[in-house]
């Protein structure tokens, strides 16, 4: 649990991993640590019902 805590979330790139770059980035959303700057639930489905 610390380890999750204290290290980065996971990464996605689309060269490495073979997604789209929206994609990519709605992923980062989600996994982003920090409550401020994390979108809400709203903003995400938004965001996915406009890029996908």
């Amino acid at each position: 649990m610390i380890e999750i805590k204290e290290k980065n979330a996971p990464r996605l790139t689309p060269e490495k991993d073979g997604l789209s770059p929206e994609f990519c980035g709605f992923i980062a959303d989600c996994l982003q640590k920090d409550m401020e700057m994390r979108p809400k639930f709203r903003e995400l489905l938004d965001s996915i019902s406009q890029k996908f």
